[in-house]
């Protein structure tokens, strides 16, 4: 982080290198040797405000490219690059003496800090934000290179212990990740809870070796062995030590996650099925489902799956037979069997976990504390629930709820007349609820 005055002195620099780039309005070309930023960049903005990713190439002859996806076949601004002291400048094409169109970073650990804000599209995005919900926390505007870029993503493994009186098996994953950065995560049960273990820091690669290092400790050296996987020394709780294991790269990372459908079919007064859903994707391309019908009783099927842009297709183990749906907006649209007595398979919406059950959030509106709770079922419905700080109920609905997605995954809420919409990410549901003409906003976290 930035101390004021540092951030100061960077802004008159930025400021006196702008007067000389517009003044000349020329930037002199250079080779790899002498300009070493030259690479590609990933941008995430999530933090700041708004759970958009984007990406910034520079080119060797000092020019460079923003858009929304590695093919830059989407401008959202260009131009030239420049330096002086340490400090460089963005200096867009369109930019003119009259209404100059610049970005200011310096470089810290191979990736770009801004400390103006950045021109993108017809945005401005802004270099730094304090987090809503703790002051001491500031966020700010940084572009991510593209490092060791064949040895990205998330390696996983597990390994199982005896301690007082049972077993643990601790499931846990590191993610190499642009920026030459890491994170690591562990997840295990004791004594019926559930536990978890985060750690983070930056890594590096030379040759066969991968180093880490996490944040305030020294760096330790690990192998990465023939078939990609990785030997690395692991800590898999607070109180656990360290030890070698081996995590492999996970092929479908990206879609793995615990997904929950609904599916019933009453003929007159008769219930031929009530059928709620399992389906839980791992990150190496297995899948199991289980459907738990309140007529007949339990379906398991396990078998394989691979995806192909927003096509699933699954492959049953016992019989090779394969089954397609679609996978898209935290959601698997997908047929299997919702009964015991039948072999038929019925269309199942499957909602990924981030987007079900118990949600809450809170506010401050002139100063007074709000709360919220948003409860999203598998069968497509929800409720809503607003708190003052009496705790007094202000606002209650009920309604059904759809995901789409225009640039961003959209949670629709629909209650009568009524309709909200969020933002969905990951790490939760952003938006606002309007009530009485008074407008709350809320990010929703299990």
């Amino acid at each position: 982080m930035f101390q004021v005055g540092k951030r100061i002195t960077l802004m008159i620099l930025a400021f006196v290198l702008a007067i000389v780039l517009l003044a000349c309005q020329t930037t002199t070309t250079t080779t790899k040797a002498d300009f070493e930023l030259a690479g590609e960049y990933e941008i995430d903005i999530t933090n700041l405000g708004m759970p958009l990713v984007f990406y910034l190439k520079m080119e060797t002859d000092s020019t460079f490219k923003l858009s929304s996806n590695r093919n830059y076949d989407v401008d959202k601004g260009h131009g030239t690059v420049a330096g002086s002291g340490g400090t460089y400048m963005l200096l867009y094409s369109d930019s003119t003496t009259e209404n100059p169109k610049t970005a200011t970073f310096t470089v810290e650990n191979q990736n770009l800090l801004f400390s103006t804000n950045l021109p993108y599209g017809a945005s401005n995005i802004n270099f730094m934000k304090v987090d809503d919900d703790d002051p001491e926390i500031t966020y700010y505007l940084m572009a991510k290179i593209y490092a060791f870029e064949d040895r990205l993503g998330e390696y996983a493994g597990s390994h199982t212990v005896s301690a007082m009186g049972s077993e643990i098996t601790y499931q846990y994953s590191i993610i190499l990740k642009p920026g030459l950065e890491y994170t690591f995560r562990s997840d295990f049960e004791m004594g019926g809870e559930a536990y978890s273990y985060d750690e983070k820091g930056i890594f590096t690669i030379s040759g066969m070796t991968i180093t880490i290092t996490p944040e305030g400790q020294s760096a330790i050296e690990g192998l990465i062995k023939e078939d990609g996987s990785l030997d690395l020394s692991v800590k898999p709780s607070q109180m656990g030590s360290r030890a070698v294991r081996n995590l492999r790269l996970t092929t479908t990372a990206a879609y793995a996650g615990v997904y929950l459908g609904y599916r019933n079919r009453v003929m007159g007064e008769t219930v031929m099925y009530d059928t709620d859903t399992t389906l839980i994707l791992d990150k190496f391309g297995g899948y199991t489902y289980q459907g738990i019908d309140a007529q007949s009783g339990t379906i398991d099927e396990v078998g394989t799956y691979s995806v192909s842009g927003t096509t699933i297709t699954f492959t049953v183990t016992e019989t090779q037979a394969t089954h397609t749906g679609t996978i898209q907006n935290f959601m698997v649209v997908a047929s299997f069997v919702v009964s015991t007595q039948s072999t038929n398979r019925a269309e199942i919406v499957s909602y990924r976990s981030n987007v079900q059950g118990e949600l809450t959030g809170t506010t401050t509106v002139e100063e007074v504390e709000y709360t919220a709770t948003l409860m999203l079922n598998p069968d497509g419905t929800y409720t809503l629930e607003l708190k003052n700080a009496e705790n007094a109920v202000i606002l209650t609905e009920s309604g059904t709820f759809t995901i789409t997605k225009t640039m961003l995954v959209n949670l629709n809420l629909t209650a009568g007349a009524v309709t909200r919409n969020f933002v969905v990410s990951m790490s939760g549901v952003n938006g606002n609820i309007v009530h009485n003409e008074v407008t709350y906003g809320f990010l929703f976290a299990k």
